[in-house]
């Protein structure tokens, strides 16, 4: 099973329209010891992650500074996430 993008201290995606389809997680950042590491981040582009397990998977932080788009499911387990939006959001019913 392989990882598709794969950094020890960081990931960074910027500017760049990428597909990743992996066998194993489709972004990974593996850096344990320095907790200011271990990070991934996307700036900017277009990123589709195709992957047997996790789509991305950073030891410390996931940041993205566009879009999220999900056709199927988005899943957000344990730590802490703040999301902005420069559109108008209601939820359904409201």
């Amino acid at each position: 099973m392989e990882d598709g993008l794969w950094g020890k201290d960081y990931v960074l995606i910027r500017s760049a329209d990428l597909v990743v389809d992996a066998g194993g997680d489709g972004v990974k950042s593996v850096e344990t010891e320095d907790t200011s590491k271990g990070y991934v981040m996307s700036e900017s582009g277009s990123l589709e992650i195709l992957a047997a397990m996790d789509g991305i998977d950073p030891e410390t932080a996931v940041t993205i500074s566009d879009s999220i788009h999900s056709n199927g499911t988005i899943l957000i387990s344990g730590g802490a996430f703040n999301i902005a939006s420069g559109d108008e959001w209601r939820a359904r019913g409201q």
